[in-house]
């Protein structure tokens, strides 16, 4: 998914988030709308731009590692994707840790890309 895409739903939840009662008693008490922007809606709105960069952010690595294992890079740039692409003959030669090796750590870049947050949240 693309910011292009996302922007839509940013925008959509700005609006809705400016239609709020607690941003018309801002508003009263003489904040100005750069205050209200910077210390009201951005905790409301930055929570889901942190997720859609970082599922943005995956789907770039696996989009690479896709056009890489399909041969569509350039020879001296490395690529996980490239090394899967260089030992698909391993295999058939008794030689599978050069195919295992780098699939596992993208399968391991992309996991925990997905579940970081997971992964850093506090249990109370």
């Amino acid at each position: 998914m693309s910011f292009i895409f996302a922007w839509p739903v940013f925008s959509a939840e700005l609006e809705l988030t400016l239609k709020q009662p607690y941003i018309e008693g801002t508003k009263a008490l003489g904040a100005s709308s750069f205050y209200i922007l910077k210390n009201v809606t951005t905790p409301n709105v930055l929570p889901n731009l942190i997720k859609y960069a970082r599922l943005d952010f995956a789907s770039l690595i696996a989009f690479e590692a896709f056009l890489g294992m399909g041969g569509l890079n350039k020879p001296p740039n490395p690529s996980l994707g490239a090394l899967i692409f260089e030992s698909r003959y391993a295999i058939m030669s008794n030689q599978a840790w050069l195919f295992l090796f780098p699939s596992m750590m993208l399968g391991s870049i992309l996991l925990t890309i997905y579940f970081s947050p997971k992964l850093f949240k506090k249990k109370w």
